[in-house]
């Protein structure tokens, strides 16, 4: 018998909930004042919803007024919510972080509840590079297999990895 842990079932985000999350009537027209439903946006949501769940890569461009940031992150946080794991966003240039802490803020508006579900890490050493990576998945590799729950959260990392430039 092996003592790698089984890889858990993940939970997919489908394009129903997608849909929903990005509806004039949706969870982010609720929580973002002035959200408009944008095709392209959805459609973009989508495509990440179903890069997760696969997982592939997905390289996706789209111009200025799209959303891509809410594109990526809306469907990202559903699945780290549903799946109980993290979702690692690594970007190159610090305006990118803070555009992405921005929408973060719009996702979660009560700073307890962002401060709970969502951690920014600045500088160069915080740049998920593949060696970080492949550091990242050793050090899971000599954890202790007992605890399963803490192997599961961050297998989840591996699942949906966004390295932005």
């Amino acid at each position: 018998m092996s003592d790698t842990p089984a890889i858990p079932e993940l939970a997919g985000v489908h394009d129903a909930e997608v849909d929903a999350l990005f509806s004039a009537a949706g969870r982010l027209a609720e929580q973002i004042p002035g959200f408009r439903p944008r095709q392209s946006q959805t459609d973009m949501a989508r495509a990440v919803a179903q890069a997760i769940a696969t997982p592939s890569t997905l390289l996706a461009e789209a111009g200025t007024g799209v959303g891509k940031t809410l594109g990526y992150l809306a469907p990202a946080t559903v699945w780290a919510e549903k799946n109980e794991g993290a979702v690692w966003v690594s970007t190159y240039t610090r305006n990118l972080q803070h555009q992405i802490d921005r929408e973060m803020d719009r996702l979660y508006p009560d700073p307890a509840e962002k401060a709970r579900r969502v951690v920014i890490r600045k500088g160069r050493e915080n740049y998920l590079c593949l060696l970080n990576f492949e550091e990242a998945v050793g050090a899971l590799n000599t954890r202790d297999r007992k605890s399963t729950r803490l192997n599961s959260s961050h297998l989840g990392i591996s699942y949906a990895v966004f390295c932005l430039k």
